[in-house]
């Protein structure tokens, strides 16, 4: 550790000395061009200066030798370019849009004359990209204004309009990129990155009425990038005029049809509002902020006071007496005989039941008395309500230092009764979503431009599964045997076979926490045709988990295998099965992650511009509190775990299951994998403009991209020896008696540890990070006053992760015995392979100069493999899927086949051989079940794969 630490702190003072960098995701954009007389030959040493219309700010820059100009980290907006020279006009360009990230370039025709004369081009839009090898698209608010689409305030809904992005769930969260992965997806808000989950859910803090534009890079990214998709939303600056927006939007269910099962129609409005109000800050007789301070304040908002239909099966009137007639037979579960006319005694009718019966289920309402299907429905008041607000500031500390601080917040409040009776009240979740973002741009020369940046973004997340108090409902139902239970939200939980259950809502009570802080530094060095970038970007995660599970409070299951109906078993107080579950851990995780690169864009000819690029990424595994991670290890078939966490072992846990310390099978101490310190990626990229008038560009790149593998692989690998053991009661008749009845919630005597099979999941301690390569080739060209692109491109992920059932018995034509087995359960395994993911795209887009909402992309293919690797790897929503079973032994991929419909299809075949250490270890009587996953490198044969186009 202490080398790794030393490795890191000398990459990070090495890249901060030689001042070579352009951190991490940067949203400025740049102005480049090159300066010529009307010969067509060079002019060095011409001032040209580029100055924001909104704020008036301005940046100048002389040409070099070679004619060229760049001036770079200028907030988007409208720019204003002007190149004056001794024996030349004054040339001006009024206006010049700049998107975020966008390199756009302006070149200076200049003529011999007065400086005093002027050639004044009104405006300049560039229709096509020429500088860089990167695909992206842009959408702005405005655009977003003008779709035909249902009205919303989500900005990441701009997403789904650019070409080659595909939404591939249901619910419209998950989005893959030019045949990318979800999961090879970053969310980012002004640069700054969010959780990495491969969907904005946890990344979304921001109002339409503050952002300025929402920009989609997808194809061969820069050095700076570290994903292949990043989807990057960029908020808006003040300028010298006060601005103001608003709107109002309402959705009525007037016109709504009843639900077929509802006993009357929910009404449901929605009310969406917002607005901004932008401009320089002015105290008057205090301070007055023209062309130096600026503000943003902007609000979204949306009020839906609505209902819902809630139906449940609740017991009909003659069972809540414990009448039965017509119901089977109904017998004494004391002594085996029928209870006289089906029906129950007043007196053998339990006390708490009762309590049960009367507290929480509600008469029916709904069918013929005897109906026990949906006979109780009510209409039920669900509202919705959602706030979200950004503010932002803009300080011009001197000519050559910039800051700006930006502050969102989100908040929506989730409360209705779901699968819950009226009487155990409705579930309650707040979710508060906040983000800050702190920039600083210093200037030291019009050559040497630093830009610090510090991201802060979180998730608080409060859960409610009722609002009522455990303790309280077990004090009123006067439940014995509970007394370590938390003071907090919850209830028993019990389930009658044919009844809705009388429950909360998924969890009692949970706290969900999850902070990101992003610290990064930008210096870039323009010399001649070379303009250097590279640097640093730290990001630390924390994920705050504080849970109290369904079950803590008791859980309860009655299924009539008692008296031979389940709501009788009820009424007598006798449940079939309880469960007692001890309350979960305070979860604490951490993880650190840096990443270094380094970028040159350089400028081989006056046409030609090369993009090269490295990156280099390190990612410390997770670690949790307590050292509560646990491992398997096939080879000795023991569970391994840290060497401070044997004190934190679950009583419970099968005692004969072998635990072993990790430094003793040469296994990370407090940690689930070894970090792989291999992940060099290189990118490269060109751009060549073929003609002079510069409306034809080739562009191409090639570059690699790591994944991400920490956090799906890290939560299967929680818990194992340290979860804590439901204590599980089998309720039966001994000698005339019940084991335990209620209010007794639990027999006297708890169980002793399990001697049951656990299920445990494994990593290969040694295992490397997935990559990804991607490639493109573009002709853009600039025609009738439009853009007109065409590409290829590819993506292929390489060592994803696979499934693998190491307990299944090798194919033979060998008769099956249980002693073929390795294991005594079915096992799963987990292994990173050399199998592939491919994606490729060719669209060919449209993008209007004057009128970009109607950019579009006509006759795209498509076409990607089917994978059951990584996260977020179904493609999309049509396709089709169909899997043979592995023909070979420890073949964990068999054959699969996935086409998207009609034009397209991918065939995949693999066979891979597992040994080293991973090879599973021999046959014991109580082995637990396991899911492994092996390394990549050292056990697996390529994977084939071919595409066609039908």
């Amino acid at each position: 550790m202490r080398k790794t630490w030393i490795t890191m702190a000398g990459l990070a003072a090495l890249l901060l000395v030689a001042a070579l960098h352009l951190a991490a995701q940067s949203s400025l954009g740049s102005l480049v061009g090159s300066v010529r007389d009307s010969s067509g030959a060079v002019v060095p040493n011409v001032t040209v200066t580029v100055t924001n219309v909104a704020t008036n700010q301005s940046r100048t820059f002389a040409s070099g030798a070679e004619g060229g100009y760049e001036v770079t980290h200028l907030i988007p907006g409208v720019y204003r370019v002007t190149a004056e020279s001794a024996g030349f006009k004054r040339f001006a360009v009024e206006r010049v849009p700049l998107d975020a990230g966008a390199i756009v370039r302006v070149d200076v025709r200049l003529e011999v004359g007065q400086v005093s004369e002027s050639i004044v081009v009104a405006e300049q839009i560039p229709a096509i990209e020429t500088e860089t090898s990167s695909i992206s698209k842009l959408r702005t608010v405005e655009e977003y204004r003008k779709i035909p689409i249902t009205f919303s305030n989500e900005p990441f809904k701009l997403y789904m309009t650019v070409p080659t992005v595909h939404s591939v769930s249901s619910s419209k969260w998950t989005f893959t990129v030019a045949g990318s992965r979800s999961g090879q997806t970053e969310f980012q808000q002004d640069g700054i990155t969010g959780p990495n989950s491969g969907t904005p859910i946890g990344s979304i803090s921001m109002t339409m009425e503050g952002i300025q534009e929402a920009r989609v890079q997808g194809v061969n990214n820069a050095a700076e990038f570290g994903s292949v998709g990043i989807y990057q939303m960029v908020t808006r600056s003040g300028g010298n005029q006060f601005h103001g927006t608003g709107y109002y939007y309402h959705r009525s269910s007037a016109l709504n049809s009843r639900d077929f099962f509802a006993v009357e129609k929910a009404s449901n409005h929605s009310h969406y509002f917002g607005g901004s109000f932008s401009g320089p800050v002015v105290l008057p007789k205090l301070y007055n902020g023209h062309n130096r301070t600026f503000f943003v304040l902007a609000h979204d908002g949306n009020l839906s006071p609505g209902n819902e239909n809630i139906v449940r099966t609740v017991p009909s009137l003659a069972l809540r007496a414990g009448d039965f007639t017509g119901r089977g037979r109904l017998v004494d579960p004391l002594n085996g005989q029928p209870f006289p006319d089906n029906r129950l005694p007043a007196t053998r009718l339990n006390p708490v039941a009762q309590r049960f019966q009367e507290r929480f289920y509600p008469l029916p309402n709904f069918g013929p008395p005897d109906s026990l299907a949906n006979n109780f429905r009510l209409i039920s008041p669900a509202p919705g309500k959602e706030n979200i607000a950004d503010a932002r500031i803009d300080h011009r500390l001197h000519d050559k230092n910039n800051l700006y601080v930006r502050h969102g917040w989100r908040q929506f409040p989730s409360k209705n009764f779901d699968t819950l009776l009226p009487a155990t009240g409705p579930y309650n979740q707040l979710r508060t979503f906040r983000s800050i973002v702190v920039s600083d741009t210093h200037t030291f020369s019009p050559r040497l431009i630093n830009e610090f940046r510090f991201g802060y973004m979180t998730e608080n997340t409060v859960y409610r599964g009722t609002p009522l108090r455990g303790k309280d409902v077990i004090r009123a139902l006067g439940l014995t045997g509970l007394d370590n239970v938390p003071d907090t939200t919850g209830m028993p939980s019990v389930s009658i076979t044919g009844f809705s259950a009388l429950a909360a809502r998924s969890d009692n009570y949970r706290v969900y926490h999850t902070p990101v802080q992003q610290y990064t530094n930008t210096l870039t060095y323009i010399r001649g045709r070379n303009t250097f970038k590279g640097g640093l970007d730290v990001r630390r995660y924390r994920q705050d988990d504080d849970r109290v599970a369904s079950g803590v409070f008791g859980s309860f299951q009655f299924q009539g295998g008692l008296s031979g109906q389940a709501y009788s078993d009820f009424l007598l107080g006798l449940p079939q099965v309880a469960n007692d579950t001890p309350r979960n851990p305070f979860s604490n995780r951490r993880e650190r992650d840096w990443f270094f690169f380094f970028q040159d864009d350089f400028k081989a000819t006056s046409r030609l511009t090369l993009n090269l690029g490295v990156r280099y990424e390190y990612q410390e595994p997770f670690r949790l509190a307590g050292k509560r991670f646990y491992n398997f290890d096939p080879a000795s078939g023991q569970v391994v775990i840290s060497s401070d966490a044997r004190d934190k072992i679950d009583g419970l846990f099968n005692r004969s299951i072998p635990i072993v310390d990790a430094p003793k099978v040469s296994f990370p101490d407090g940690g689930y994998r070894f970090a792989d310190s291999n992940n060099v990626v290189p990118r490269l990229g060109f751009a060549y403009r073929l003609t002079s008038d510069n409306r034809t560009v080739l562009r191409g790149g090639y570059g690699f991209f790591s994944d991400n593998l920490q956090h799906g692989l890290m939560d299967s690998l929680t818990g194992g020896p340290f979860t804590p053991g439901s204590a599980r009661y089998v309720n039966a008749i001994q000698a005339g008696q019940p084991i335990w009845q209620f209010p007794n919630a639990f027999p006297p005597s708890p169980p002793g540890a399990s001697t049951a099979s656990p299920s445990l999941a494994a990593a290969n301690p040694y295992m490397r990070n997935p990559y990804v390569q991607q490639w493109n080739l573009t002709v853009e060209r600039e025609l009738f006053g439009m853009g007109v692109r065409t590409s290829y491109i590819g993506t292929r992920s390489t060592g994803l992760l696979y499934t693998r059932a190491i307990n299944r018995p090798p194919a033979s034509t060998i008769p099956f015995t249980q002693s073929r087995r390795t294991r005594s359960r079915t096992a799963s395994s987990e292994a990173s392979s050399g199998r592939s993911r491919w994606g490729a795209d060719a669209p060919i887009c449209l993008r209007f100069r004057r009128w970009p909402i109607i950019s579009w992309a006509a006759g795209s293919w498509s076409a990607w493999p089917t994978s059951r690797a990584g996260n977020g790897s179904h493609p999309a929503s049509q396709e089709w899927t169909r899997r043979i079973p592995p023909p070979l032994e420890d073949d964990p991929t068999g054959f699969e086949m996935g086409t998207l419909p009609p034009v397209s299809g991918v065939w995949i075949a693999g066979t891979t051989s597992l040994h080293s250490r991973f090879r599973p270890a021999a046959d014991s009587a109580t082995a637990p079940e396991i899911s492994s996953r092996a390394p990549r490198s050292r056990c697996f044969t390529p994977v084939s794969a071919r595409s066609f186009a039908c």
